[in-house]
């Protein structure tokens, strides 16, 4: 056949070429071997053949396909062992799951009982005999106090508690648990006890240590001399227990079991009141209002008390309610005892009279008084109002002259009642003019004629004179001439009832009631010369 043919020979001169075929090829190469052309129609059939012929003749390179082989039967081994290994880790994860369903892990606790790789079962008893066991001690700050298993009565739902513990430890979720070493139950802890008898021991023992415990002080505000203004002092904690926060602290403990109950801060009386407290800085502010004062306390221009802050802060206290007051009592007194030096009502006075006798006298109302009671109200007012002034302090009464180193203060004016010898003298200027012997008030404690310096208060002509004892009038006797200096109640009056003056008669039985008895006369010529607001000296 023509194509069998022309493989053939495609073939015969593929073997003939081969002993030329390391020649370079060139243009000698692509001459044709037959010498009569072939026909037109039959060329490009021919090359199509020879094309395939040689491609089928070409040496083939098999290195490739056995690499793929190779890879093949590698993934296939690797993929077996996978398996085998992930098949072990199966068995092994569901044998640690089985384990851990029946077993809790390695460092399960509660509290103080361990329950590692303890059955349920295990677990519980674990857990009741902790309970009847358990005790607490409570200590800190002094403070020491221990209950024992009879006084707790503590009570565990052991059943309930395991099966929350295993609703926690997941034990499908073993690696992770095996990874953490502590696996702390103690929050899933309940247990019951003897609230009531337990709550009754711990108080008294609170009690008792609080006797002698020291107590919190709360914020305070206090005066600083260095500062010369009050400050806020914060309050301090003492040692003192609060007996709610105690308690609160046991049954903490008791209900997770722990051993050991630590005393903090936490549990100590806190103060009532704090510094940052808005009426701590209330009244610190009030005070230091107050002494922004600067007063000076002035008598005819001269300066007897300056009241500025550090006495203020004398007078200014507050209270536990943080009230500011100011204390008027002290101030008075302060303010009386700067005036003492000009009040002479009252005092001991020593005189001699013209007759070149000496006497002391005490008592009575004449004399020079500041009026205290109007300079301590405008002293409260600027204190009150902080304000930098000046208060000028006036007199309620005047003497006739100032007391010089105890000396008298109503000059050469003056009528001398002198008990002891009877007798009576109206000086004036030095000289005489009135005297008249006298019959005094009896000597007896009640009736007598008090001493001291007066002033003659009125003058009344006629009058009638009533006594009394309490509510009881006992006399009632009309005179002539009435010159009181005690009061309304003791004064000079005629007594024209009495049949001798001067000498002892006043102790003789024929005292007066208080009065100083006059002879009728003597009486009418003292009420010419005698003024009101004249000084009377009684002297015994």
């Amino acid at each position: 056949m023509k194509r069998g043919k022309h493989a053939r020979h495609a073939k015969e001169a593929d073997v003939t070429a081969m002993p030329d075929a390391p020649r370079e090829l060139g243009r000698d190469s692509a001459e044709p071997a037959s010498p009569a052309a072939e026909p037109a129609g039959s060329h490009g059939a021919h090359a199509a053949d020879s094309a395939a012929d040689a491609a089928l003749m070409n040496p083939v390179d098999v290195s490739a396909a056995l690499a793929a082989r190779r890879k093949r039967s590698g993934a296939r081994v690797a993929a077996l062992v996978m398996g085998a290994l992930a098949g072990i880790v199966a068995v092994a994860y569901l044998a640690g799951a089985v384990a851990f369903w029946h077993w809790f892990p390695p460092g399960t606790t509660l509290g103080p009982l361990d329950v590692s790789l303890k059955s349920p079962d295990e677990a519980a008893r674990i857990i009741d005999a902790g309970a009847s066991r358990y005790t607490v001690k409570v200590t800190g700050g002094g403070f020491s106090y221990q209950a024992d298993s009879a006084l707790i009565g503590a009570q565990i739902d052991a059943a309930a508690l395991v099966a929350r513990m295993h609703e926690r430890l997941n034990p499908f979720a073993w690696p992770m648990l095996l990874a953490k070493p502590h696996h702390d139950m103690s929050d899933l802890l309940t247990a019951s006890y003897n609230a009531s008898g337990l709550s009754d021991s711990v108080t008294k023992a609170v009690e008792a240590f609080n006797e002698k415990a020291q107590a919190p002080v709360s914020a305070q505000v206090a005066y600083d001399s260095a500062t010369s203004s009050f400050q806020v002092r914060k309050e301090r904690f003492g040692t003192a227990l609060n007996v709610d926060a105690v308690l609160e602290l046991v049954d903490h403990a008791i209900v997770s079991m722990q051993p050991v109950a630590r005393i903090t801060e936490g549990q100590l009386q806190a103060p009532a009141v704090s510094a940052d407290d808005e009426r701590v800085s209330s009244a610190r502010d009030e005070a230091n209002a107050m002494l922004r004062a600067d007063v000076r306390v002035t008598i005819d221009g001269d300066e007897v008390a300056r009241v500025n802050a550090d006495k203020v802060a004398a007078w200014v206290s507050i209270d536990d309610d943080y009230q500011v007051s100011l204390d008027e009592d002290g101030l008075r007194s302060d303010m009386e005892a700067a005036f003492a030096p000009y009040n002479t009502v009252g005092a001991t006075r020593t005189y001699t009279r013209p007759d070149g006798r000496t006497f002391t006298v005490s008592g009575g109302v004449y004399g020079w008084s500041v009026d205290s009671d109007k300079a301590v109200e405008d002293v409260l007012a600027a204190v009150r109002e902080g304000s930098v002034t000046e208060v000028a302090v006036g007199f309620a009464s005047k003497g006739a002259q100032p007391s010089v180193n105890g000396g008298p203060d109503w000059g050469d004016r003056y009528v001398d009642v002198d008990l002891g010898a009877q007798h009576a003298t109206f000086y004036d200027g030095g000289r005489v003019i009135w005297e008249s012997d006298i019959v005094s008030g009896e000597p007896d404690g009640v009736h007598y004629t008090p001493t001291g310096v007066w002033w003659t208060n009125r003058k009344a002509s006629p009058t009638t004179l009533n006594g009394y004892e309490g509510d009881k009038k006992i006399y009632s006797t009309e005179v002539s001439y009435w010159m009181p200096f005690q009061g309304n109640a003791i004064g000079f009056h005629d007594a024209p009832w009495q049949a001798a003056f001067g000498g002892t008669r006043y102790r003789d039985g024929f005292g007066s009631h208080g009065c100083v008895n006059l002879p009728p006369a003597a009486a009418r010529d003292l009420y010419a010369v005698l003024q009101e607001g004249d000084c009377v000296v009684v002297h015994g």
